[in-house]
């Protein structure tokens, strides 16, 4: 992206040494610069995000889990934001939690109907002490439970 902006204002000091017709072509040209930054940006950002919430979008029904799974998270240790993936091999009711040592609830990252699947949920660590951390998938009679690590 930056090197989208130097482009642009190397694209004015040309259109200054050359005169009005040059620099007509160049605002043209930087507008349409401008406007290819801007839906690139768009486009990483919803693909970002699209990512951050879910992390495979099933298409192919041989894809699908065929357990309950919760994966580690990673980084781990970690400073500031932890991955946690987890699978559901059917549609189901998922409550994704993270706990203290002393087992008090810190967040609920997700608590929704899901369909079978892979998922992916970004833990923010902001406000919280270093230390261990548990978080725990249940879903309907699955409980699984995994320790993570905070350090700031």
């Amino acid at each position: 992206m930056d090197r989208a902006w130097r482009t642009i204002a190397l694209l004015g000091l040309l259109s200054l040494a050359f005169g009005p017709r040059a620099q007509a072509q160049l605002d043209t040209l930087s507008q349409r610069l401008l406007q290819l930054d801007q839906v690139l940006r768009e486009a990483v950002a919803l693909r970002v995000l699209e990512v951050a919430r879910y992390l495979v979008s099933v298409e192919d029904e041989a894809a699908l889990p065929r357990q309950f799974a919760l994966f580690p998270a990673y980084p781990n240790p970690f400073r500031r934001q932890a991955t946690i993936r987890f699978q559901v091999p059917e549609q189901v009711r998922a409550r994704l939690e993270v706990y203290d040592v002393l087992g008090r609830r810190v967040g609920v990252l997700l608590d929704e109907e899901l369909r079978p699947g892979v998922y992916e949920v970004r833990f923010e660590a902001q406000g919280l002490a270093s230390g261990l951390y548990f978080y725990r998938l249940t879903a309907d009679d699955f409980v699984q439970q995994r320790k993570m690590i905070l350090i700031k």
